[in-house]
């Protein structure tokens, strides 16, 4: 009920325009703001549904780096710890001391190597010394040494040899034959040849000169002896000159 001014556009009391083609101008700006008011509230909510996506996405993606790096850190450990104990066993393995086993006996000297982790193998040795038979006169590997585990140790063991060549006692008297064989440590047995010379002589020997044998072996040696009938001539000619000399001094 109030009087507006003539170049008003609104509405003193209600604020309202006044002018119609203002008015739709103004509702057209008021859609324009509505729908820029929408766009701005649709694209705020999609907006704020992307973050609260991202969100969800960094927490899962923080869960499974996570869960990686608790498993990439438990997998490093498993893997010192496997490589720790493979390096210990090798250090073990290649940290074995070599014990001595030099002049024991070959069983003692095989049980020392076995106890250490080690293989050995048996090799034979001729020696003249009796005091030498199975005892280990040299091994493969000195004393101290380190070595790896199973290593293959050599062990030198004596076997006594009591071969020994026979030598020629032809020809020569029993005493001397005899000396010679039992220097040697050469076992003989003797038997007798009648002859009607060269009494007392080794005319055969079983075994030839120059050939190995054991000392066990026995060697069989033809003597010459004067013969039965010659014996009891000159026996019979003994006991006659013994009876001369006793009638020639009873005369």
């Amino acid at each position: 009920m109030e009087e507006n001014d003539e170049d008003a556009l609104y509405c003193k009391k209600c604020g309202k325009p006044l002018n119609s083609e203002y008015k739709e101008e103004n509702n057209l700006k008021t859609r324009q703001k509505n729908k820029i008011k929408r766009k701005t509230k649709v694209k705020n909510h999609n907006k704020t549904k992307k973050q609260v996506y991202d969100k969800r996405e960094k927490g899962r993606m923080n869960f499974f780096q996570k869960f990686c790096m608790f498993f990439l850190i438990v997998l490093s450990i498993t893997l010192a710890t496997a490589l720790g104990y493979i390096g210990y066993k090798i250090y073990q393995n290649q940290n074995i001391e070599v014990p001595e086993v030099t002049g024991l006996d070959y069983q003692n000297a095989a049980n020392k190597l076995k106890e250490a982790k080690l293989n050995y193998v048996k090799e034979e040795k001729l020696t003249t010394d009796k005091d030498e038979e199975g005892i280990v006169l040299k091994q493969s590997k000195k004393a101290g040494l380190k070595t790896s585990e199973k290593t293959l140790i050599k062990l030198t063991v004596g076997v006594y040899d009591d071969t020994v060549v026979m030598p020629k006692v032809t020809s020569l008297k029993v005493d001397q034959a005899l000396e010679k064989l039992n220097k040697l440590g050469i076992k003989y047995q003797i038997i007798y040849k009648e002859t009607s010379d060269n009494f007392g002589i080794v005319l055969k020997q079983s075994i030839n000169s120059d050939k190995k044998i054991s000392k066990n072996t026995v060697v069989t040696l033809t003597i010459t002896k004067q013969k039965a009938d010659e014996n009891k001539d000159n026996q019979n000619q003994e006991s006659n000159l013994e009876e001369k000399n006793e009638n020639e001094k009873v005369s």
